[in-house]
């Protein structure tokens, strides 16, 4: 992979996945900078070679006639459009030196539609295809733009980051505006519908 010597900044490192991405960078020997979005001046973007954004899932979840309003608006503010501004930041530089990773951390609600689930999968459906079409603007300036899908379990954290550091190594120049799953099979079953939802 040799990721020694760079530097990453990674949005959220207290959740499961966040904390694994976090220590694996630094085993690998990469100087990590955990960062909001909005604390991210263009002096750090500048030094930035990885940029990973974990997205935070929105805690309420409520069927579209009964989502307040509200809610939805958070969802949308911490994850579309946290990311977008990390995007922002971090993607000029990249650009201009040839080369940078970025990827998102989402839920798989990104890849299908679920009942009673308005915000969480209207964020993720929106990071997703912030991923793919940034990942197409940038691709000729050697930048590389993807997403790791997963379903939240803490059990497969450790999966997730490490797909997350190949994905941000050499041997992933040529993967971009691509997704990746972790979720042990879970949505392969899915129908239009979702996944099977507790009977009341």
């Amino acid at each position: 992979m040799r990721l020694s010597g760079k530097t990453a900044v990674v949005t959220d490192a207290g959740s499961p996945a966040g904390r694994e991405i976090a220590s694996a960078f630094e085993a690998a020997g990469v100087t990590v900078l955990v960062l909001d979005p909005l604390h991210l001046t263009a002096d750090i973007a500048s030094k930035v070679d990885i940029a990973v954004f974990v997205h935070a899932q929105p805690v309420a979840s409520a069927p579209i006639t009964t989502c307040a309003v509200a809610d939805f608006d958070l969802a949308i503010a911490d994850g579309p459009m946290a990311f977008f501004r990390l995007l922002r930041m971090v993607l000029p530089d990249m650009a201009g030196r040839g080369h940078g990773a970025v990827l998102a951390t989402s839920s798989i609600a990104a890849l299908n539609g679920l009942r009673g689930r308005p915000a969480d999968v209207a964020s993720s459906h929106a990071i997703l295809g912030l991923v793919r079409s940034a990942a197409l603007e940038v691709a000729p300036r050697g930048v590389t733009i993807n997403a790791v899908l997963h379903d939240g379990d803490a059990a497969r954290a450790d999966t997730v980051a490490e797909i997350v550091l190949f994905l941000c190594g050499v041997d992933a120049r040529n993967v971009t505006g691509a997704h990746f799953v972790v979720d042990a099979g879970a949505s392969a079953s899915w129908s239009s519908l979702g996944p099977p939802q507790p009977v009341a």
